[in-house]
């Protein structure tokens, strides 16, 4: 699996597991970037379908958290790498305009879209039916959850039924935080002890509880899994199989129709010219692969 940007480890221990923790970011996420297209004009195919500010010159203001390897990160050096970052760039190019970065933390992604601070949101993004009741998704991959555990899975873990009792870290406002709550009523519901679920603000602090060993498992999304299974040399490993598959997405907002129609076109040309599958084989994601952009696709997988 191509690790574009990552740190290679050198020596293995304890200095493995303290750089796998420097060099996953928490907080916020707020590193940014400014993207400038390989063009110097608008394509005017989509010209029509943008808002007039972009069309006059203004970037187009992505919001993201970078602290969610393998999608988007931070590097050893500051700066932003990942799969959603090399699909912002094509999506620049392929419009021809300029892109913005908007470091947004994953809870404050549907926010920033009503206030109008960033046009898209595009950040690890399920599309779900609840998300849907405020903006619009262009689905543009696969995905599904899948639980992480410390080296050795200590407490045996072999599904999200054998969570109840346990600590389970998960990051605030995402499908995650919402399925490991809802997981831990079924426990009470059986009659077991609830899970005490962590709520952290990014990825990064999600992942160091459970590295840390403060938590017991996390539920994320299968490619973070597998990732950070190699990133830390098997310091934290996946358990059990898949779970609830869904899409991901890039958001607009409900009133922005003519934006979302046009992110669904330069998808489906990314598709067709071979962008699209040479992004996600260098990413090795090549599973997350889906053949045409999907608006609003929530509740058709199962």
């Amino acid at each position: 699996m191509a690790m574009k940007g990552w740190w290679r480890p050198a020596i293995r221990g304890l200095t493995l597991l303290l750089a796998a923790f420097l060099l996953l970011p928490t907080g916020t996420g707020g590193v940014g970037a400014h993207i400038d297209p390989s063009s110097s004009s608008v394509n005017p195919a989509y010209e029509d379908l943008l808002p007039a500010s972009i069309r006059q010159g203004q970037p187009l203001r992505i919001g993201a958290d970078a602290s969610t390897p393998p999608y988007l990160f931070v590097d050893e050096n500051g700066d932003l790498q990942g799969m959603e970052l090399d699909f912002m760039r094509a999506i620049g190019d392929e419009l021809g305009v300029r892109i913005e970065v908007m470091a947004t933390s994953f809870s404050g992604l549907v926010p920033s879209l009503l206030s109008g601070r960033i046009h898209v949101g595009m950040s690890n993004f399920s599309d779900t039916l609840e998300r849907q009741k405020q903006v619009d998704f262009v689905d543009y991959t696969l995905s599904a959850d899948r639980l992480l555990v410390g080296q050795g899975n200590p407490h045996r873990i072999g599904s999200t039924d054998e969570l109840c009792g346990l600590r389970v870290s998960a990051t605030q406002g995402t499908t995650s935080a919402a399925g490991t709550a809802a997981l831990s009523d079924e426990c009470v519901a059986r009659g077991e002890r609830p899970i005490t679920v962590l709520l952290t603000p990014s990825l990064g602090d999600t992942m160091i509880q459970v590295q840390s060993g403060r938590a017991d498992a996390m539920v994320t999304d299968q490619a973070q899994v597998t990732y950070q299974q190699t990133v830390t040399d098997g310091q934290v490993v996946p358990a059990g199989d898949r779970t609830g598959p869904n899409y991901h997405g890039v958001a607009t907002t409900k009133g922005n129709a003519d934006l979302r129609d046009a992110l669904r076109l330069v998808f489906r040309e990314l598709m067709a010219n071979g962008t699209y599958d040479r992004i996600l084989t260098e990413w090795g994601q090549t599973d997350l692969a889906i053949d045409e952009p999907i608006i609003n696709g929530a509740g058709r997988l199962s």
